[in-house]
């Protein structure tokens, strides 16, 4: 061999030939922005590695790698429920941490694919492989060029999954956070890590209550109406119970979306209601040992104004009143046990013939008079006395102010329980912020605060959350334009 066809020998281009890996990781949708679920739910994932179009040479080993934390997870309930790649997929037997099944893939391809996955109970590592082997000797393939995986220039020729399910463990406090990534090896590729994937802990049961009622209705098909709150997810539907005097309750109304109705009431009746609320992962609120309001039908009985309710929401305190017409001058007193009664103005009209008069001026710890004073005649009468205590607990609360749908401008109820700064944030179904503000002015208490800094909102769903002292509450909204 001459000098020169040596060198010329030594000079040829050398072609590098391997496989890549783009990839993901997907979970359980749950709901909204957070992917929010429920206590102890099952979590399905899958795991996706493709050999690009661009990849030089088929893929003849791939490693999936995926850490599970035991913190969050019950591992006892892991299975591997399916792997696959281009046009093959396998089922695995149900309940299986330990799994593994070979593929022959003659005539289409001269090898066997042999797939093996576990899991480390102690540590939580789960570890797949799919491997090409020789269909006689079942050794690895010695061919560069030949592999399980081929470039994808034909979807979903090289394309692989592995899907696998686990429940997250019990008592996992709601806002817990169970978030992984998966890596996934090509051959002798370096390692390359999946999108985070994460799913948020509902564990908190809604909350619901049917509105007071009148003692007694004026008509005998009456407006009846129910709110719920819930720490997660929020509230996705209402189940109205009905007891007719005094026998067994029974649903009303199913799974409704709305929050008010009018019952259909029969004269001489008396009628008890109570509301159960299910959120959106599912959480279902337990039936309450007593009615949360009760009226009787009797359109023969003159009804003078009432008192329906008194609540104290920390130092605000909110009183309610029935009132069968509109009263013309009504006006509201107050007194403490060392004061005499002073008018603190007027009520404001509630709907469905309701008085309401909101205080937020009570001192915590104080205890505090109100009634309803109404002119008659030459003089006037007084209705609905009671007596409450401005709490000195204040709790977080986020609520729309009218309802939902509702149109621009929203406005919202706020409660701050302390001091320092709150986070206010609003995002649309995609889960892009569209408005965040710190309200570091708003104080301790109850607040109306509107949302006309986030501008004219478009149609559609929104999520909205206010956070306070690593505490969050998220409320859906759907805007009408």
């Amino acid at each position: 061999m001459t000098d020169d066809s040596e060198t010329t020998d030594c000079c040829q281009p050398i072609s590098l030939v391997s496989s890549y890996d783009p990839n993901d990781k997907v979970g359980l949708p749950g709901f909204g922005i957070l992917h929010s679920v429920s206590e102890r739910a099952f979590l399905p994932y899958t795991i996706y590695f493709e050999n690009l179009s661009s990849a030089s040479a088929p893929a003849q080993e791939v490693r999936v790698i995926d850490s599970l934390d035991p913190a969050l997870f019950d591992f006892s309930t892991f299975a591997f429920t399916a792997v696959g790649f281009g046009d093959t997929s396998v089922t695995a037997p149900p309940g299986l941490s330990t799994y593994s099944v070979d593929v022959d893939r003659r005539p289409i391809q001269n090898m066997i694919v042999r797939f093996e996955g576990s899991l480390n109970q102690q540590t939580g590592s789960m570890t797949c492989r799919f491997r090409s082997l020789d269909p006689i000797t079942l050794d690895p393939l010695d061919d560069p060029d030949a592999g399980f995986l081929p470039a994808n220039h034909v979807p979903p020729e090289g394309e692989g999954f592995v899907t696998y399910i686990v429940r997250a463990n019990p008592a996992l406090p709601t806002g817990t956070r169970i978030a992984n990534t998966a890596h996934i090896v090509f051959d002798v590729n370096p390692p390359i890590d999946t999108p985070e994937w994460f799913n948020t802990v509902d564990a908190d049961r809604p909350t619901a209550q049917v509105d007071p009622l009148p003692p007694v209705a004026l008509r005998q098909d009456f407006g009846v109406s129910w709110s719920g709150s819930d720490v997660g997810s929020g509230v996705r539907d209402y189940t109205i119970y009905v007891s007719d005097d005094n026998g067994p309750y029974a649903p009303w109304l199913v799974t409704t979306h709305a929050q008010t109705d009018t019952f259909p009431g029969e004269l001489g009746h008396r009628y008890r209601f109570y509301a159960v609320s299910r959120d959106s992962v599912g959480n279902l609120e337990p039936a309450p040992n007593q009615p949360d309001a009760t009226t009787s039908v009797d359109s023969t009985t003159a009804s003078l104004p009432a008192l329906a309710d008194a609540r104290s929401d920390g130092a605000q305190i909110r009183v309610l009143w029935f009132a069968p017409e509109h009263l013309d001058g009504a006006a509201i007193e107050r007194r403490t046990e060392s004061t005499a009664w002073v008018d603190v103005g007027a009520p404001h009209e509630a709907g469905r013939g309701y008085l309401e008069y909101r205080d937020s001026t009570a001192v915590a710890g104080e205890r505090y008079g109100y009634r309803l004073r109404v002119p008659q005649g030459q003089g006037v009468a007084y209705f609905g006395e009671v007596w409450i205590e401005a709490n000195a607990t204040v709790e977080l609360a986020l609520s729309l102010s009218g309802p939902n749908p509702a149109r621009n401008p929203l406005m919202l109820n706020l409660t701050i329980p302390g001091p320092g700064s709150a986070l206010l944030e609003m995002f649309d179904v995609s889960g892009r912020r569209v408005f965040a503000r710190q309200l570091s002015n708003l104080g301790r208490g109850a607040h109306r605060y509107p949302m006309s800094e986030a501008g004219a909102l478009a149609t559609g769903g929104y999520m909205i959350r206010l956070s306070y002292a690593g505490r969050s509450l998220i409320r859906k909204i759907v805007v009408l334009r």
